[in-house]
């Protein structure tokens, strides 16, 4: 009797302590600092600041800044899951000070299934647009939310007009786990002339260059794993390689009257992938691209540059918008991060955890149809030159700074007689 006493007493102290632990926690996670922190983390992962029922975003859309537009404001709200955990009902608005024109769009999404495998989506919107930049982010920035132009690209020493209206209606269809993705998409746009990148040809000059299009893409990964936000998910990326592979069918015509002028194909595939090597961190990415038919430029690979504080190893840093086109291309990047190979012998600077880092951006591209410039006449902006040379930056630098910074000196090794 005394024994079974002795673990009744036990029993009811553990379970005591284990309620005084619990209602710690509980306190822990109510308390204003925690649940900062938990806000301050979700907007990180997923872009969007909760309001009751409603999201309000992306957040890094609230302002920005370029030649045509001027200065922006911008405004966005969804349904959030608190009101409907399957559906969301969104749009936004914003107007430029500069051209003074309002911008806006909508959306309708759905998702179902087991883990939400299924989405579907419909969208709308009649904005300005960098050339070229929203072809890609899908693959290039995954975790990516908002618009490639925001905040924090808008922070440039010069402004560029390399930007458009683009109105464009949008249906899509996703399929996801953590190791296969296939999506199809349905799409038209209209894309508009400006005073900065007139879309003319010999004398005549077209308001619009309109296109209709459909597309396949497929991605691949293995074993990795994700945080599933609202219609967002976030990929914690692994030691194993990701592939893309995109096929694109499209029709287009010029100006208002949209009488049919020609169709094209668009091929694309990319490759990211990141391993241990020698103590340190090797990280590489690879893509390729052809666009076959006699298309507008507007239709062709216009290289990505870097804008702002956001600069990507899938942009590059020296090159000036428009720069170079092509209808066929090859990029490829190469970081290597050291484990500390000369911060480490420093004393106190190895209590920092720096890293060194060196990276080298290459392309290789050109225009193999010269009856693109048919169609429209090439941008002012563009390089003759073409990337038959290959195009090349290289840096060093310093990583890993509280975590998460990096700083490199880069340097334009070759093209560097272009104007």
């Amino acid at each position: 009797v005394s024994d079974t006493s002795n673990v009744a007493l036990l029993s009811d102290s553990i379970e005591g302590q284990m309620r005084k632990v619990s209602a710690k926690i509980d306190t822990l996670n109510n308390s204003k600092i925690q649940k900062i922190a938990a806000a301050a983390v979700d907007l990180f992962l997923h872009g969007y600041v909760h309001a009751w029922k409603f999201d309000i975003g992306p957040l890094i859309n609230i302002y920005r800044y370029n030649k045509l537009e001027g200065h922006r404001l911008s405004f966005g709200i969804r349904t959030g899951e608190a009101m409907l955990k399957n559906f969301t009902i969104g749009g936004f608005f914003g107007y430029g000070f500069g051209d003074k024109q309002w911008k806006y769009g909508g959306e309708f999404q759905a998702r179902f299934g087991d883990k939400y495998k299924h989405r579907i989506g419909l969208f709308f919107s009649d904005n300005v647009e960098e050339y070229g930049a929203q072809t890609y982010v899908q693959y290039l920035n995954e975790n990516w939310v908002g618009d490639v132009y925001n905040l924090f690209t808008s922070v440039r020493l010069k402004y560029y007009g390399d930007f458009a209206r683009r109105r464009r209606y949008e249906v899509i269809y996703r399929y996801e786990d953590n190791r296969f993705a296939i999506s199809s998409k349905a799409k038209y746009e209209e894309l508009f002339s400006n005073q900065y990148v007139p879309l003319k040809c010999a004398d005549q000059t077209y308001e619009t260059v309109n296109v209709g299009s459909i597309s396949i893409a497929a991605r691949l990964a293995f074993k990795q794993r994700y945080i599933d936000g609202f219609f967002h998910r976030f990929y914690l990326y692994n030691n194993l390689p990701v592939v893309h592979l995109q096929m694109e069918y499209g029709r287009y015509s010029l100006g208002r009257k949209r009488v049919p002028k020609g169709d094209y194909m668009r091929f694309t595939a990319f490759m990211r992938h990141s391993f241990p090597l020698l103590g340190g961190k090797f990280r590489y990415r690879v893509e390729i691209g052809h666009v076959a038919g006699q298309v507008p430029w507007t239709l062709l690979d216009i290289t990505r540059v870097g804008a702002g504080l956001l600069i990507s190893d899938t942009r590059f840093c020296f090159m000036q918008p428009m720069e170079f086109i092509s209808d066929t291309y090859a990029y490829a990047g190469f970081t290597y991060f050291t484990k500390g190979l000369l911060f480490n012998w420093i004393p106190g600077v190895k209590k920092l955890n720096l890293r060194e880092v060196v990276s080298l951006n290459c392309a290789m591209g050109g225009i193999l149809n010269p009856y693109h410039k048919k169609v429209l006449d090439f941008p002012t902006q563009y390089s003759v030159e073409n990337l038959k040379k290959p195009y090349i930056e290289i840096s060093v630098g310093v990583a890993n700074i509280l975590r998460f910074l990096a700083v490199e000196s880069v340097w334009r090794v070759t093209h560097r007689d272009n104007p």
